[in-house]
């Protein structure tokens, strides 16, 4: 695949410099309500640079629609693994609140509200 890449890339420069060298006459172009007299290879050789900007405004687009891609994906793991971490933790509080087979609380007698661990401010101690 490689190999044939770069015949392509080649064979498309040899086209490229075979066409300016052998194009030397003038020509009229109007561009932005201006006249320009110039030759044919710099109408294709600006014709290249304004295809190879767009190439890359194409390239630099399709990288920044993967990386938002992959962002959400990875955004998306955390919250539920948070989700899961946040569950278990409501579970063992539930566990640790709970009464025993006697009518026993197992932290004592007094009654507590449970716990909404979601909640809380996600602020982060060091």
């Amino acid at each position: 695949m490689a190999i044939i890449g770069l015949l392509l890339l080649a064979a498309a420069s040899v086209f490229g410099i075979e066409f300016v060298i052998e194009n030397n006459f003038s020509i009229d172009v109007d561009a932005f309500n201006q006249g320009y007299t110039t030759s044919i290879s710099l109408v294709f050789v600006a014709g290249l640079v304004t295809g190879l900007a767009a190439a890359l405004g194409v390239m630099l687009l399709r990288d920044g629609m993967v990386r938002r891609r992959r962002h959400r994906l990875e955004a998306r793991e955390a919250e539920e693994h948070r989700e899961r971490h946040i569950a278990a933790l409501e579970e063992e509080h539930a566990a640790y609140h709970r009464t025993d087979g006697e009518g026993e609380r197992v932290d004592g007698d007094r009654e507590r509200e449970p716990v909404d661990l979601r909640d809380r401010d996600r602020v982060t101690t060091f």
